[in-house]
């Protein structure tokens, strides 16, 4: 990947977060254009500071998985648990990554980011290694 390929990406996930703030309502009540990912590590379950490390890590380590090949059923393991008490922890996440989200006003946004959220890893030959899962 070269500086152009970088380039390219970074304009990508800039589109993707001025997309997500229209469809979110994000940008009626502010006069942002798109979500300001304040800290995004946060989302990061790999990263110590990430509100659900611990417990991503826990799933990840007792899913009983051994090959790489498993990635996929720890993954579902670690959204499943991310889910859990009306998706607590995914609140705490994105409220973490953006604290704008505290304020009441910003409810159907964290709602909208928790109900379409997707978990990921940055590479499939790399999934085996917790650090490369994110929200």
């Amino acid at each position: 990947m070269n500086q152009q390929d970088l380039a390219r990406l970074g304009d990508k996930v800039d589109q993707h977060l001025v997309d997500i703030a229209r469809e979110s309502g994000f940008t009626l009540l502010t006069d942002e254009e798109k979500l300001p990912f304040d800290y995004p590590y946060m989302l990061h379950l790999g990263d110590p500071r990430c509100p659900a490390h611990e417990v991503a890590m826990n799933v990840f380590y007792g899913a009983g998985c051994s090959s790489g090949r498993d990635y996929d059923k720890r993954k579902d393991l670690i959204m499943a648990k991310l889910k859990e008490n009306n998706s607590r922890l995914l609140r705490e996440m994105f409220i973490a990554c953006m604290p704008i989200l505290k304020n009441k006003k910003f409810k159907k946004v964290l709602n909208y980011l928790v109900a379409y959220c997707q978990l990921d890893h940055i590479l499939t030959a790399s999934a085996p290694e917790p650090g490369m899962y994110f929200v």
